[in-house]
């Protein structure tokens, strides 16, 4: 798998995502630091927290952000079921 074009599709969906906002602005709507934006450009692997933090944020859906970071296949998203005695300790 290319981490590069994911990096990419990241990259370019978060700065849909948060449109004119900038870093600092974004960062604090998500409540984490504005450093993960800087790594993203450079196409770092973005944190399965952060994704859902920003999506969630910008009232977009988690499932699909954890798609276009690279961190949920398309196929998995599809999932229409879960079972509460799964989430149970």
């Amino acid at each position: 798998m290319d981490t590069s074009q994911e990096g990419t599709s990241w990259w370019t969906y978060v700065q849909n995502l948060i449109g004119n906002d900038n870093y600092v602005e974004a960062a604090a709507k998500a409540g984490f630091d504005k450093s993960a934006f800087s790594r993203w450009k450079q196409g770092a692997k973005a944190d399965p927290a952060f994704v859902v933090k920003l999506a969630r944020a910008y009232r977009a859906s988690p499932v699909h952000a954890l798609v276009v970071s690279g961190l949920l296949e398309a196929d998995e998203a599809q999932l229409r079921e879960v079972r509460i005695s799964d989430l149970e300790s």
